[in-house]
């Protein structure tokens, strides 16, 4: 019985050895939008870390502060950088730039969902990237560019932070 459970461990051991993966990445948003953009880096599963908290999980994990900012706030004709921010990924899951049109509280961009045309959630390759976000009749669209702007946000993606409104 004592072997059979040194088995299993070691096999449920070795399926584990890859299961997570670090990465660093670096965003420049540029907004072309005539309204300004709320930014941040979200991860599409676990492990849980505060620089990558979506407004969901804040709304779950810190109720008290969805009332506070979320994000990197880029006013209309300016640019930011994101990062360089690093990460802790498991399997099958990928860093994304979330972007919401507005400056608006965790609790008001938990109603914005996926594929709403005040949200815009970009997959991200490891490393540096850039977009340029731009608004149409049908949301927003972001456009890749090849170097990210100078200019480093200024409120954390986590809405304890002392850079926060």
């Amino acid at each position: 019985m004592m072997l059979t459970r040194i088995i299993a461990s070691f096999f449920a051991a070795c399926l584990c050895v890859g299961c997570t993966y670090s990465g660093q990445f670096t965003v420049g948003v540029v907004n072309k939008t005539d309204q300004p953009l709320s930014v941040g880096l979200v991860k599409n599963g676990p492990p849980l870390q505060p620089d990558w908290a979506s407004p969901l999980d804040i709304s779950l994990s810190q109720p008290n502060l969805t009332q506070q900012k979320w994000g990197t706030l880029v006013p209309p004709g300016q640019a930011v950088v994101i990062g360089p921010q690093p990460g802790e990924f498991s399997k099958n899951v990928v860093a994304v730039l979330r972007v919401y049109r507005g400056d608006l509280p965790v609790d008001d961009l938990l109603a914005i969902s996926p594929g709403s045309r005040d949200r815009l959630d970009i997959p991200l390759d490891n490393g540096s990237s850039g977009f340029i976000i731009e608004a149409n009749e049908n949301g927003l669209t972001a456009q890749p560019t090849t170097a990210p702007p100078p200019h480093r946000g200024n409120r954390s993606t986590n809405p304890k932070s002392s850079n926060d409104h």
